[in-house]
């Protein structure tokens, strides 16, 4: 927390960190706004093709084990907007990664 505080100090702004574990993100946010604190999603998780984040990591990696995340999780979907077909998914990604 203490290097989340510093660079929410220095910039103002919501302070995200996420992690990836196995298939999952697992994030925590920080900001201070109006003198109260608040830090939410604590431990929050989500699939990894269901967040930005979660987007970025799957762009760092190959091809191959793309596929392989997408036919051990189904890529579930939660809203209408989820991407939950694999050709979708690899065009996102290669959008993501130029």
């Amino acid at each position: 927390m203490p290097p989340m505080r510093e660079l929410h100090r220095q910039t103002g702004q919501t302070v995200n960190l996420s992690v990836r574990q196995g298939d999952e993100i697992v994030e925590r946010a920080y900001s201070e706004r109006s003198g109260m604190q608040v830090v939410r999603a604590i431990g929050g998780r989500a699939p990894l093709h269901l967040t930005s984040v979660g987007k970025l990591f799957l762009a760092a990696t190959e091809s191959s084990r793309v596929r392989a995340y997408a036919t051990r999780t189904g890529l579930s979907g939660h809203t209408q907007n989820s991407i939950t077909d694999i050709g979708k998914l690899e065009r996102k990604l290669s959008f993501v990664r130029s």
